[in-house]
């Protein structure tokens, strides 16, 4: 979806320019990946023989449902 200009027009007669200074700044931070245009660099690393993603960790815990007479329950168990 894109944005609606409504309020470019009012908005360019208060401060000229100012739509045309924004969009150049969005160009230039897509061209030289800033921000929310910034991509991180994929490294793998080898963790008990599978392949991971540096900006993962494995989790210390894990969710294990214990069944009873009155359904189930969630438990938090560490894992091995």
């Amino acid at each position: 979806a894109r944005p609606v200009n409504r309020g470019r027009e009012a908005c360019e007669k208060l401060l000229p320019g100012l739509t045309e200074g924004l969009l150049s700044l969005q160009k230039e931070a897509e061209k030289d990946g800033l921000g929310m245009y910034k991509q991180c660099d994929l490294v793998k690393e080898t963790f008990a023989g599978q392949d991971l993603d540096d900006q993962f960790e494995p989790l210390d815990y894990t969710v294990e449902i214990q069944y009873g007479s009155d359904g189930g329950k969630q438990m938090l168990k560490p894992k091995d």
